[in-house]
């Protein structure tokens, strides 16, 4: 199963992870190069589905992002 990063505000997909870990990681890192192109209070909505489109509980999400020590 791969995982799907979503932008959701401007409905774009961002990229693919095998991993729900990297999807995360890569949610982190594509937010602080959008704050770093336009201004640090700038922000994006993003969700991580699974390939097949069913959805990744946002609670697992935050548990991984805590779990990397992630605010």
């Amino acid at each position: 199963m791969k995982f799907i990063l979503t932008d959701t505000f401007n409905d774009r997909e961002i990229s693919t992870h095998r991993t729900l870990e990297a999807a995360v990681k890569a949610e982190r890192t594509h937010l602080r190069r959008v704050k770093k192109a336009n201004g640090p209070n700038s922000f994006l909505t993003y969700k991580i589905t699974a390939s097949d489109g069913t959805w990744i509980d946002p609670d697992q999400v935050d548990h991984i992002k805590h779990e990397l020590g992630f605010k």
